[in-house]
């Protein structure tokens, strides 16, 4: 078996092994984790991507399919593991021994499991990514959270029996869904990947996602990455409740529920974190450069929304990081 999957398998229920080659598929070069291990399997019913990154303290590995027909998968993996899985794109129902479990797109859960031993189901035209990291004991000691339910739920993890932190999955906030898309690109930076498990413990405590149908979830994803993509442009409520389907109304309130923050403050996070990139990145632009490059006029504008996000100005930012 290859070496890769020498702790896990994955068959289809209909036509068994998967037939994996170390590659990366041209269409997904996108989603490359720098150092991983890679296999891709190009099948009549699906193609599969599976990347995995390995450290003592923690591994992730992202898993991406796309079905060309509604399809059964098997998955089998040793353990014991605790860990989270993060489902990045789409939904998707798991079916294991305790019952079933449904991912909708961003919602998580984090569990011990003695082994993962399930079947999940695709859907003919769609995408998905999903998103495991495994974590030792030792790691999420070291980071001390002070989460007690995080504590209390370690406390008991010696048996190695299947628990799950909460009894139902919950949507990751704006910071996890960046923690990730971060650690992804530097995966053997171990102050990043505390910085997911911090995010997504923070997410817990807060407790304020809400549920939503399938479709609004989606829609209100869609919206984020037309925010993301263009953060200099200016782009009106009504303007972008249009173009994802909805109402101005429903568009404020649904993305309040998905990602906890306000879509007109997202773009200001979006701007901020892009700002802090360019000032430390790119010493020969003026702040008047920078500010105009994340959207603002000027910096006359810029300056005091930046020292209301992130406490100082831009050019104490740049001289207290030594840029």
């Amino acid at each position: 078996m290859n070496e890769y999957l020498c702790a896990m398998t994955i068959t289809s229920t209909t036509r068994g092994q998967l037939n994996f080659v170390s590659a990366v598929p041209e269409r997904l070069g996108y989603l490359k984790i720098p150092g991983s291990q890679m296999l891709h399997a190009e099948e009549s019913f699906a193609n599969i991507f599976y990347q995995k990154y390995q450290t003592a303290d923690y591994s992730f590995w992202l898993s991406a399919y796309t079905a060309k027909e509604d399809h059964v998968m098997y998955i089998h993996r040793d353990g014991p593991m605790i860990g989270f899985k993060v489902m990045l794109k789409q939904n998707m129902r798991y079916t294991c021994e305790t019952g079933e479990i449904y991912f909708k797109q961003g919602q998580f859960l984090f569990a011990q499991v003695p082994y993962i031993d399930s079947l999940f189901s695709l859907k003919q035209g769609r995408e998905y990514f999903v998103f495991d990291m495994a974590l030792t004991v030792d790691f999420l000691r070291r980071l001390n959270l002070q989460v007690k339910s995080l504590d209390r739920f370690l406390d008991s993890t010696q048996d190695g029996k299947m628990r799950f932190l909460l009894n139902n999955t919950m949507n990751s906030s704006i910071v996890l869904l960046d923690s990730i898309e971060y650690l992804r690109h530097h995966p053997a930076d171990r102050q990043a990947a505390a910085k997911v498990v911090e995010a997504l413990f923070s997410t817990v405590t807060e407790g304020k996602s809400q549920d939503l149908p399938e479709y609004k979830i989606e829609r209100m994803y869609e919206a984020r990455e037309i925010i993301r993509f263009d953060i200099t442009r200016h782009i009106t409520i009504p303007n972008l409740a249009h173009m994802v389907g909805t109402n101005s109304r429903d568009l404020k309130t649904d993305f309040v529920k998905v990602f906890s923050i306000p879509p007109g403050q997202y773009l200001q996070y979006e701007r901020m974190k892009a700002a802090k990139q360019l000032l430390l990145n790119e010493p020969d632009l003026t702040v008047n450069e920078i500010a105009v490059r994340v959207g603002f006029k000027n910096s006359a504008a810029f300056d005091p929304a930046f020292k209301d996000n992130v406490g100082t100005t831009p050019s104490e930012f740049r001289r207290s990081n030594g840029a």
